[in-house]
């Protein structure tokens, strides 16, 4: 091939090629004489997305009079920074189809092609990227305030990072040269209910929350997985820029990401991670961790204030905290059957010292499906029965 590459215009021919990543091609073909001038296409600038919105919109008789619309054109360019030729004509194509059916705004048509095609790019970059947009049910907590035994760490929650991401607040902060925290980490053992709070958290905070899987982001193309890394945080800066919104991107079992003894690929991993964990915040992304390791976890990330130097303990639930948990989890159920007294809480409490959150709730939720298929409500004397006579059963084995 190199032989057949050397001097096309001596054999009569003109070699063109694409690529998408020019630092993958062989050296060796982008020798003078073969593929030696490059030519970088980038994202268009404010003024060429103009331009090409405006031819695009020439196109089609419903839509040239929107073309001489300079204020309506200049709105959806600045939409639509950040976005490739492509995709604004993807995003044009389908906002001229919503029009011409609906014969509505144009305005409201870009906004739900915009809306749409940044869904579908970014279902696809995320099975690309070993990341996942968490898709919350029915039955998903809505706020902090709903969790039950964990106060504390709620406190801490809305003081540094809810108040922290508060616009006019990180207003103010920049304005005085202070720069706004960026990203916490909770770490405790297992069945805590880590993963339960950051996911309720964003819910809270009405941002989109996005997973990274280590299994996946550290495959075995090795040497991609820094310019992976960079990826994600760029589409996501992306996203927070066109939905005017933060977004938070969670790493579970932080230290398998941020491991304390690095070495190969990992210390360009660690490297690479710290240096866009400095501009997180400044780019919208919320940064949020969890590990049930933290000695494990590398200093260098959770000892910097910019990255995720907000360290929170989630740690097993004192006896004030097993009632409110148990609160939470019972009262309201169509299942029980009668009031719930004070005193049956403060039993059932008393009975599961030293169990985590997780423990008491998986305990709850099988105490329920039992009662459920034997068709029986659960009065408070029996729900304690339970509790009593399966201390000893498997969903209470600690």
């Amino acid at each position: 091939m190199l032989q057949e590459f050397t001097n096309p215009a001596q054999r009569g021919y003109i070699l063109l090629a694409a690529t998408n990543n020019l630092d993958e091609v062989d050296s060796a073909l982008k020798r003078r004489g073969r593929l030696g001038n490059w030519i970088e296409f980038k994202n268009p600038d404010q003024e060429d997305r103009i331009d090409a919105i405006k031819k695009n919109l020439s196109k089609h008789e419903f839509t040239k009079e929107l073309a001489n619309d300079e204020k309506l054109v200049e709105s959806i360019a600045t939409e639509l920074d950040g976005f490739s030729f492509s995709s604004i004509v993807n995003v044009l194509k389908d906002a001229k189809r919503d029009y011409y059916l609906n014969k509505g705004d144009f305005k409201v048509a870009i906004k739900k092609a915009l809306d749409a095609n940044l869904e579908r790019e970014i279902g696809e970059f995320c099975d690309k990227a070993g990341l996942t947009q968490h898709v919350y049910q029915d039955w998903s907590y809505k706020s902090l305030d709903e969790l039950g035994g964990m106060s504390d760490v709620i406190k801490q929650l809305r003081e540094y990072v809810v108040d922290s991401w508060d616009p006019e607040i990180r207003k103010s902060l920049l304005a005085n040269k202070r720069m706004p925290s960026g990203g916490f980490m909770l770490e405790g053992p297992p069945g805590g209910g880590k993963t339960t709070v950051i996911e309720t958290l964003a819910r809270e905070m009405d941002v989109p929350l996005y997973k990274m899987h280590y299994n996946q982001e550290g495959n075995e193309y090795v040497h991609r997985v820094a310019k992976v890394i960079h990826e994600v945080f760029d589409r996501l800066a992306l996203e927070a820029k066109v939905r005017k919104k933060p977004v938070m991107l969670f790493f579970d079992e932080a230290e398998k990401f941020f491991p304390v003894a690095t070495q190969g690929h990992h210390i360009e991993e660690v490297n690479t991670y710290k240096e866009l964990m400095n501009l997180a915040a400044s780019r919208n992304i919320i940064l949020a961790g969890a590990t049930n390791h933290i000695d494990q976890v590398n200093q260098e990330i959770v000892g910097n204030p910019r990255r995720m130097g907000t360290v929170i303990h989630c740690g097993e639930p004192n006896f004030e905290d097993r009632k409110n948990i148990l609160s939470k989890l019972l009262v309201g159920l169509p299942i029980v059957d009668g009031e719930i007294t004070e005193e049956t809480f403060e039993n059932i409490a008393a009975l599961t010292a030293g169990f985590s959150i997780g423990q008491i709730s998986d305990a709850i939720d099988k105490i329920i499906v039992q009662a459920v298929k034997r068709k029986v409500n659960l009065t408070p004397e029996i729900l304690l029965n339970e509790f009593k006579s399966n201390m000893k059963s498997s969903f209470l084995i600690k």
